[in-house]
């Protein structure tokens, strides 16, 4: 627009000057005498304003549309499964039969003893005494007092003998001996019988040694049976004897 404004100023311009150049070139006629006019003083030109047209600013260039991304395929919506057929619910198991509980098993019995008293023990000492010491106990090893023994000679002749644990200590009793004797358990404190039947008999305690005890004891270690059975004599032993109750 400012250009446009200044190139029709320019035109006018020149259309001005081009006018005054003609009408300088045309001869001048000769003056005829003009009585002189009286002086009018002209108004003076008032000069006009040039409205000068303000510069417009040039457009900003518009920034080109982005491109619109394309728009993204909307997946197609899956088929929903149809509902499954609940499963119709299945009856229980019959309660099985509960076995009737079977009787414990019968506990095994203790086997009976042949004998209430074992010997347990038969010791020979030759000490020079000539004493038969005899314990009896039970299955763990406690004195029983109260025990009747039987002490019997092997000879018709003789009498027997009895004689009751206690007396020489717990569950212990003593004999002197002068011959030879067979021992075994009689009965108890509360008169139950055992005798030869229920008891082990602890035959040939004699005085005079048999050789099997001093072979037993060491009595005859580095001897000849002759040696040995000559030891019978002057042994003089005694015995210590041990019956065990068997419950």
């Amino acid at each position: 627009m400012l250009r446009k404004l200044f190139v029709g100023y320019l035109f006018l311009t020149l259309v001005v000057i081009g006018c005054r150049a003609i009408a300088r070139s045309q001869p001048t006629p000769t003056p005829t005498k003009t009585p002189k006019p009286t002086f009018t003083p002209t108004s003076a030109v008032t000069p006009t304003a040039v409205v000068m047209a303000t510069a417009t600013p040039l457009p900003t260039d518009t920034p080109l549309p982005t491109d619109t991304p394309a728009a993204t395929d909307t997946p197609e919506p899956t088929d929903t499964p149809l509902p499954t057929d609940t499963p119709a619910p299945t009856a229980p198991p019959p309660p099985t039969n509960t076995p009737a509980p079977t009787a414990p098993p019968a506990p095994t019995p203790t086997p009976t003893p042949d004998k209430d008293f074992k010997l347990a023990k038969r010791q020979l000492s030759c000490d020079g005494k000539s004493i038969m010491i005899i314990n009896v106990v039970d299955i763990n090893g406690t004195p029983l007092d109260g025990i009747v023994l039987k002490i019997t000679d092997p000879w018709p002749d003789k009498p027997d003998w009895e004689i009751t644990t206690g007396d020489k200590g717990l569950g212990k009793a003593e004999f002197l001996m002068y011959d030879q004797y067979w021992v075994w358990v009689e009965r108890d404190s509360s008169g139950k019988v055992y005798g030869k039947d229920r008891s082990d008999i602890a035959e040939h305690v004699d005085k005079v040694a048999p050789a099997w005890d001093l072979r037993a004891a060491g009595e005859c270690d580095g001897l000849t049976d002759e040696e040995c059975e000559q030891k019978r004599y002057t042994c003089n032993g005694s015995y210590d004897l041990v019956f065990q109750r068997q419950w």
